[in-house]
């Protein structure tokens, strides 16, 4: 594979699991909460959430574990 084809996979799996993510956010929980919860600040999740940045995959973890889910859930495996 190429490391183009990597890269765009990469790209796409990550919108992925954001996209997940505000689905599971809903109307339940604010961008504002959610960052507090996970121990970022608002601007970083919000540019998450907008694919302006990635999010680190230490941030998985806690993502899981501020909706009461797994990772596997959270992205979209389970």
């Amino acid at each position: 594979m190429m490391a183009s084809d990597q890269k765009i996979r990469a790209e796409n799996y990550e919108r992925d699991i954001m996209s997940n993510v505000r689905d599971i956010m809903a109307d339940e929980v604010s961008v504002r909460d959610l960052a507090t919860a996970i121990g970022v600040h608002y601007n970083t999740l919000h540019s998450w959430l907008n694919g302006d940045r990635r999010p680190p995959l230490g941030a998985l973890p806690n993502l899981a574990y501020a909706f009461g889910i797994s990772i596997g859930r959270l992205i979209g495996e389970e």
